[in-house]
C-alpha cells in the first residue's frame, strides 16, 4: 500500500534566461487538474504555491508565451483577437520550433518507431479564457520517412475539473531562492509474519524493515509509528521497537493489525499497512517403533520412544511434550515415565502392540499417537 505525494519528483528544470525563471518539467505534474492547482497556487503569476507545490509559482499565459518565445521568436505576432488571446500555429516549420522546445522541456508523451516518431507536451497555465476554459501551452512534433510536422502555442483546452496523463502544469520559481522542505514519498508495506503456535512469541522483529520514506529505509528516527485500533486481542505491536507479537493461548487462525507511519517533519504525511500472522499448531509427529527381542523375559525393549518423534521439526523431548500410554496388548508390556518400553515378566505370545500419546506441553490439545510393534522370540 502506497501513499503518493500529489506530484512526482523534480526532474531537470529549465531556466528561462530572459526572466531568470526556473521552470519545472511538465512531466512531473501530469494528471493534475486546474481546480487542484488553483487550490494550492495563486493565479497572479507572482505568489508561490502552498502544500506539495510550495515554492513554485503558477505561470500565467503571458509568462508561458515568454517561455515559448525562446523556441519561436515570432510567436507574439500570431496573437488572436480574442479577449484572452491564443498564440502559435502548426506546420512543417513548427517541427523545428517544437524541437527547440523539447531540447529543454521533456515531452509528456513520445514514441519512436522505425517508420514514425512523435513527441507531445502540454501544461496548464493560470489563465482562463472568456468562457472560463483553461489556457494550455503545448508543443508537438511528428515525422515519417517523407514528411515532418509540428505545432507550438497556447490555446483553450479541456475544462477546470478534467485531467490528462499527458498534460502537466507550467510552474516556475526564482533560481536564487531554494525550495522549502517538502513531504517525502512514504510507503508502508504489508507484512506477513512467520507462523506461530498458540504458545505465542515474536512474529516479526520490526515491521518497518520493508517500509520507506523518500526512497530510504523508514526507521523510528524519521517516522512516527502508531497502531490503528483494528487489531485482534491476541496480536500486539511494540511501538518502541516495531516488533509484532502473539500472546500465549492465542486462538488458531489468522490475526491481523493495521499500523500507520507518519513523516516526523510532516506529521500529516502518512501511510498505513496491515500485518497478518497465522497461528497454527506446531507439527507434532510420533514415529512408529518396531522392536524384535530374542527373549520373553523381563527386559527394556526400547530405551526411549521419543527418539524418532518430532515437534515443529525438532526432536521431541520430555521438556517439550508430555508422554502417556494409551493401551498395550499385554499387562506386562508398558511405557514408563522416561519413555522406555519395558517387559516386566515372562510372556507366552510372540507379537504385541503398545500405543502411546505425546502432546505439546505449551499447547496440550496438540497431540499425536504412536505405535510400538513388538516381536518376541525364544523361550523363557
Amino acid at each position: 500500500m502506497r501513499s503518493l505525494l500529489l506530484l512526482g519528483l523534480l526532474l531537470s528544470p529549465f531556466v528561462h534566461a530572459q526572466e531568470a525563471r526556473l521552470f519545472r518539467q511538465l512531466k512531473d505534474t501530469v494528471g493534475i487538474t486546474f481546480n487542484q492547482l488553483a487550490a494550492q497556487c495563486p493565479r497572479d503569476g507572482q505568489t508561490p504555491c502552498s502544500g506539495s507545490l510550495a515554492g513554485w509559482v503558477w505561470a500565467t499565459e503571458d509568462q508561458v508565451v515568454d517561455l515559448l518565445e525562446e523556441s519561436y521568436p515570432e510567436i507574439r505576432q500570431t496573437q488572436s483577437a480574442d479577449p484572452v488571446p491564443s498564440y502559435g500555429g502548426s506546420g512543417q516549420a513548427f517541427f523545428f520550433y517544437a524541437s527547440n522546445f523539447f531540447a529543454t522541456i521533456k515531452p509528456t508523451q513520445a514514441f519512436y518507431l522505425t517508420y514514425a516518431t512523435s513527441e507531445y507536451g502540454a501544461g496548464l497555465t493560470a489563465t482562463l479564457d472568456i468562457n472560463g476554459v483553461p489556457m494550455v501551452g503545448y508543443a508537438s512534433t511528428g515525422s515519417t520517412p517523407v514528411s515532418i510536422d509540428g505545432s507550438l502555442g497556447i490555446g483553450p483546452m479541456g475544462d477546470r475539473a478534467s485531467s490528462s496523463p499527458y498534460v502537466g502544469a507550467f510552474l516556475w520559481r526564482d533560481p536564487n531562492i531554494p525550495l522549502p522542505p517538502q513531504p517525502q514519498a512514504i510507503n508502508a508495506v504489508d507484512d506477513v509474519g512467520k507462523p506461530l503456535s498458540p504458545s505465542g512469541g515474536i512474529s516479526h522483529p520490526n515491521i518497518l524493515a520493508n517500509d520507506t520514506i523518500g526512497g530510504q529505509p523508514a526507521t523510528l528516527n524519521n517516522v512516527n509509528l502508531s497502531l490503528v485500533p483494528t487489531a485482534s486481542a491476541d496480536i500486539a505491536l511494540n511501538l518502541e521497537t516495531g516488533a509484532v507479537s502473539i500472546g500465549p493461548g492465542a486462538a488458531l487462525g489468522s490475526h491481523s493489525l493495521v499500523y500507520k507511519i507518519c513523516e516526523k517533519a510532516f506529521p500529516a504525511n502518512c501511510d498505513s499497512a496491515t500485518v497478518r500472522v497465522e497461528v497454527r499448531n506446531n507439527l507434532i509427529y510420533a514415529g512408529p517403533d518396531y522392536v524384535r527381542a530374542s527373549s520373553k523375559k523381563a527386559a527394556t525393549l526400547i530405551a526411549n520412544v521419543l527418539s524418532n518423534d518430532t515437534l515443529n521439526g525438532a526432536r521431541a523431548t520430555l521438556a517439550t511434550v508430555s508422554l502417556s500410554q494409551v493401551s498395550s496388548t499385554s499387562s506386562k508390556i508398558s511405557l514408563d515415565a522416561n519413555g522406555a518400553v519395558k517387559l516386566s515378566g515372562k510372556v507366552d505370545s510372540t507379537n504385541y502392540k503398545l500405543l502411546y500419546r505425546i502432546c505439546e506441553k505449551a499447547n496440550p490439545s496438540n497431540c499425536a499417537q504412536g505405535t510400538v510393534s513388538i516381536e518376541l522370540s525364544g523361550g523363557g
